[in-house]
């Protein structure tokens, strides 16, 4: 693969505690996007704890805990019409999680945070209807994980 067409980088970073820092990115592949990695830092080194070359979106560049010793990290849609969805890092696997859907609206999430304590998290944004230009019929959306 050629190098101008891959912009690897990380964009987004939790620090759990000085002995355990996680980082997210892509590799940004030119029309394919991916793969997603989670790196953790365990205080003296860091080391790849996931790879998952099916998730291709770019990383939204938020990484939040799960409450359950996993991480939540979002990521955007492609070319406007294709919603941002959530990844679920637990146990060395990085996996897509269900986002609620309404069909023919697309969602996007603006901003996501975990609630401290508890296995709760929040997301805000926004959905259209994937026929119309972004601007066009929008929604504000609150969304609630946990209890």
């Amino acid at each position: 693969m050629e190098p101008a067409l891959c912009a690897p980088g990380l964009s987004g970073i939790y620090a759990q505690s000085p002995d355990s820092i996680w980082a997210v990115g892509t590799g940004h592949r030119e029309t394919i996007g991916g793969p997603v990695v989670v790196l953790h830092f365990n205080g003296h080194r860091w080391a790849r704890a996931a790879l998952n070359d099916t998730a291709r979106d770019p990383v939204f560049g938020q990484v939040i805990p799960d409450g359950s010793g996993g991480l939540w990290i979002p990521t955007y849609g492609f070319e406007g019409r294709t919603p941002s969805r959530m990844l679920r890092y637990s146990c060395g696997h990085l996996e897509f999680a269900a986002l609620p859907a309404t069909p023919g609206k697309v969602l996007y999430l603006n901003a996501v945070a975990a609630v401290p304590g508890t296995r709760r998290a929040v997301g805000a944004g926004v959905t259209y209807w994937g026929t119309n230009p972004i601007g066009a019929h929008q929604s504000a959306v609150i969304l609630a994980y946990g209890s």
